[in-house]
């Protein structure tokens, strides 16, 4: 019978050191958040899914990150989630508009796994602005027609 390794166990497995090594290469051993290259790096998950070892993301989904940006990226994460999940507690969303948007969220993450403020507020400020909107559920319902006519 095999147990089961923790999360710390498997940071100690000889694959993670040698994607963290690959990793804290490509990105010179320095925070890729505050540039610091003199204390403690650690390499980042951006996203966690249980169902894969440490070493199994591909690097894409791995940053460096300095001891103090890692700790404040995990706090800051973790707030993000409240706030995130208290706006849809008091939106008008139905459940079936939230796993869609969920599942948007999902596909663009692979292919944008990091994506900066600027695109942030230009998608916020999209969404925000009436006739910006209007016109993406105009744009949407067009491709829809365009779909059916094939």
């Amino acid at each position: 019978m095999t147990t089961k390794k923790t999360y710390s166990e498997l940071l100690k497995d000889p694959r993670w050191q040698k994607k963290r090594l690959e990793i804290l290469n490509r990105d010179e051993f320095t925070c890729q958040y505050c540039g610091d290259s003199e204390n403690t790096l650690h390499v980042h998950h951006k996203y966690y899914d249980n169902k894969l070892k440490p070493w199994e993301y591909e690097n894409k989904f791995l940053i460096t990150f300095c001891e103090t940006c890692h700790k404040a990226e995990e706090d800051q994460l973790k707030l993000s989630f409240q706030v995130f999940y208290n706006s849809f507690r008091k939106s008008p969303f139905l459940a079936h508009d939230l796993i869609t948007l969920s599942e948007c969220f999902e596909e663009m993450s692979h292919d944008l796994p990091h994506i900066n403020g600027v695109v942030m507020s230009a998608i916020r400020n999209g969404l925000l602005d009436k006739k910006i909107l209007s016109d993406l559920v105009d744009y949407y319902f067009k491709s829809l027609e365009n779909k059916n006519q094939f």
